[in-house]
């Protein structure tokens, strides 16, 4: 059985949301955005746009937002929290609804780990991009994870993690991809860290806490490792009373504009 997570369930989606809903995450959006800013009068895609956050900053700073996601549970995440700001609809990524040559910008952020074909959906956003806009491209590496975790325990726990992505390495792979199509011309190169100190927030606002005692032990209890749960637990628990805790990962973002 795969272990893919699934985002048409409403408890998947409601957890990635809560994520999401984190000040790390709020601080990675802002820097999305500095780093590809829309204008006024820019149209502009969130392909993946998931429960909305990312597409309701740009519904406030573009003439026309709209958003795409496979998953009738995201959508209607993204119904609530955009409102009439941003139009949504059903996409898996590889097909695009709309005609060729439509926005100024599109925005892909955290989509192509779960994807199959990539490529294809790189090269259905450059058909759907005016020639000269530009596509901002955002992913994880899962190899940049660092855990204060002993490492035989560490390594035990990222294997299952990972397993919940297709490709948990598409970070290091989007400007190689870019340049296959023969589209686009690469303008930035930049990384985020994901990263939180205990005096910034100890609680969900944490990207380290979320991500070790939420995120990781969720997917291990999908697994059913329950004694591994126990020893992670068990460990990250003594580090967190110790003042020792500490997990960090880079997030991959690339620019690049439509050339043909």
């Amino acid at each position: 059985m795969s272990t893919v997570t699934d985002w048409s369930k409403p408890e998947a989606a409601a957890n990635l949301e809560k994520s999401y809903a984190s000040l790390t995450s709020q601080h990675q959006r802002s820097w999305t955005l500095s780093n590809l800013p829309p204008s006024p009068s820019d149209n502009v895609l969130d392909l993946g746009c998931g429960p909305g956050f990312l597409l309701a900053d740009l519904a406030s700073r573009s003439a026309s937002a709209h958003g795409c996601d496979p998953s009738e549970a995201f959508l209607a995440l993204a119904r609530a929290r955009c409102g009439s700001a941003a139009s949504v609809c059903a996409c898996d990524g590889t097909t695009i609804p709309f005609d060729d040559e439509t926005f100024d910008k599109v925005y892909v952020v955290q989509v192509l780990l779960y994807c199959e074909d990539p490529l294809a959906i790189i090269q259905e956003c450059r058909r759907v991009l005016k020639v000269g806009g530009s596509l901002c491209l955002v992913e994880t590496d899962w190899n940049g994870l660092v855990c204060s975790a002993p490492q035989a325990l560490f390594e035990e726990v990222k294997k299952v993690c990972i397993g919940t992505f297709l490709d948990p390495y598409m970070g290091s792979k989007l400007t190689g991809l870019l340049r296959k199509t023969g589209a686009f011309t690469i303008n930035k190169v930049s990384t985020f860290l994901m990263e939180s100190h205990d005096d910034e927030n100890s609680g969900e606002g944490n990207w380290t806490t979320n991500w070790v005692f939420t995120t990781a032990p969720r997917k291990l209890r999908a697994a059913n490792e329950q004694e591994l749960l126990r020893r992670w637990l068990e460990e990250m628990e003594g580090q967190r009373g110790r003042g020792e805790l500490f997990a960090c990962l880079h997030r991959i973002l690339v620019t690049a504009a439509r050339n043909s």
